[in-house]
């Protein structure tokens, strides 16, 4: 704490201009009869001129709003975020204001402090004390936190030529793409803590590894108001990564996802394989294990995983098929030591007959008695779905509806010849995933598209015997997407 103390009584000078521009920001006062006129302030600028009558009981003394300025100062050495919250106090009709540094960081040593102002010990020893962390703004309903509501001194196109001319940033490339997303509560200290690694993918022009790397801003309010910094993760894009890679990464816009991917298959394979990764990419069965990882568990005990692999890209599978024909294997009890069972020579034939015998099973359990904690999980779920029947909408050629039983939705699968039948404990009893019929606007009874959404993301959309929905299909799909995300529902 003693240490926070110091580096915040020591922090950098704001100028005189960034307090007197905070003042702008507040009202001028004006009380008025016949016979006498009191004015709260002299400044010329000011945010409106309020009028009273001036009586009796005209209330003089008062505190009026409170409004929160960031100054950022920046150093070659440091870069510090400095907002203030700042309060007009009204006095026998005359204006002061309360002003006190409310949140700061200092970004410096390759490090990054946070301070808040203590009210409690302030008050106690009369003096600006300082504690670790960010306190949140008060009086702040629709958008709350540390850095809910706030007005930069600075312009972004200021900030970003003292960043890149003035800081320890400067050997970064301030293009566009950072320039709109310079965000200074989650942004700029993830720049500044991997400049290092940022600025070596610029170099190299890995165009696709530096945009990731830097991130983007997403939206987590109805609002529109509160924002998340999303990002590539940097744990395994280290510095050593990076260089020992940068014969692939050079010059091209190769995802940080595709090149981790390929070099996890050199590190195990000593080679990669063309088409590999984009059959799987939209299978992500996990977002806490690496996708290679994820794809060679699914490869059979029983056979060599190059093998699996050509097999894999000759029949034209995608990985979560493969991962729910292995499930459908399981429930029907099947051995998955035998080649023709694991990797049949004509994947689409087999995969049809598998998915009609254990649509069969599915409709024998029905009548299976669900245990305790199932119908526990399941109450839950149905009243999120209960819920989520408002998201239920139509746009211009498809229709969008929930299954209404797990009889339809095993009836969806049987119809057009997919494996969504092996989905019903997950959407109706443990709610980990949501499926979701698409339909033809003219035709909304009959099966046509299916689609899962999961984590506010489509994870697939197929329509008969697993075959890609329209891209018009496809856009509607995204349309729902952001329709569902507007109404603020659980997926």
């Amino acid at each position: 704490m003693s240490d926070i103390q110091t580096i915040v009584d020591n922090r950098l000078k704001a100028p005189q201009a960034f307090f007197k521009w905070a003042k702008t920001f507040f009202p001028r006062y004006e009380w008025a009869n016949k016979q006498d006129e009191i004015i709260s302030t002299t400044r010329t600028k000011h945010d409106g001129l309020i009028r009273k009558r001036l009586t009796k009981k005209s209330r003089l003394t008062f505190v009026g709003n409170t409004e929160y300025v960031v100054w950022m100062g920046i150093t070659k050495k440091r870069i510090e975020m400095q907002m203030y919250q700042v309060t007009q106090i009204l006095t026998d009709g005359k204006e002061d204001f309360d002003i006190t540094l409310f949140n700061f960081y200092q970004l410096s040593n390759n490090k990054q402090l946070k301070a808040h102002y203590d009210w409690y010990n302030s008050n106690q020893k009369h003096k600006d004390c300082y504690q670790p962390g960010y306190q949140n703004q008060s009086s702040n309903l629709f958008e709350p936190g540390a850095f809910g509501r706030y007005t930069m001194y600075q312009d972004n196109d200021t900030l970003c030529k003292q960043l890149q001319t003035q800081s320890e940033l400067r050997y970064l490339t301030f293009d566009d793409y950072i320039k709109d997303r310079l965000d200074i509560q989650n942004v700029l200290p993830h720049l500044y803590k991997y400049k290092d690694r940022i600025e070596y993918a610029q170099n190299i022009k890995a165009h696709g590894l530096a945009s990731e790397m830097i991130g983007d801003l997403r939206t987590y309010s109805y609002y529109g108001a509160n924002y998340y910094h999303e990002h590539a993760n940097m744990s395994r894009l280290t510095m050593r990564f990076l260089k020992e890679n940068k014969p692939y990464l050079k010059n091209n816009t190769l995802s940080s996802e595709e090149a981790l991917f390929n070099h996890d298959c050199r590190k195990v394979f000593n080679k990669t394989f063309p088409n590999l990764y984009d059959k799987i990419k939209d299978a992500q069965l996990s977002y806490k294990k690496s996708l290679f990882k994820q794809f060679i568990n699914l490869v059979p005990k029983t056979v060599k995983p190059i093998r699996f692999i050509h097999w894999f890209l000759k029949q034209d599978i995608r990985m979560i098929d493969y991962k729910d024909y292995l499930n459908m294997l399981d429930d029907l009890g099947l051995d998955q030591s035998k080649d023709y069972l694991t990797i049949p020579k004509d994947w689409e034939d087999m995969h049809t007959n598998i998915v009609l015998n254990h649509t069969a099973y599915l409709e024998s359990q029905k009548e299976k008695a669900l245990s305790k904690e199932d119908k526990a999980l399941a109450k839950k779920t149905a009243k999120r779905l209960k819920h989520f029947e408002k998201a239920q909408t139509s746009f211009d050629h498809y229709t969008f509806k929930l299954p209404e039983s797990p009889s339809e939705l095993t009836a969806e699968g049987k119809i057009l010849g997919h494996c969504v039948g092996t989905y019903t404990r997950k959407h109706f009893v443990t709610g980990e995933t949501t499926i979701v019929f698409v339909r033809d606007n003219q035709k909304p009874n009959q099966p046509l598209y299916t689609m899962e959404i999961k984590d506010h993301h489509i994870i697939q959309l197929r329509g008969e015997r697993n075959h890609n929905a329209s891209s018009e299909a496809w856009k509607e799909a995204e349309q729902f997407i952001t329709h569902c995300d507007k109404l603020q529902l659980t997926y």
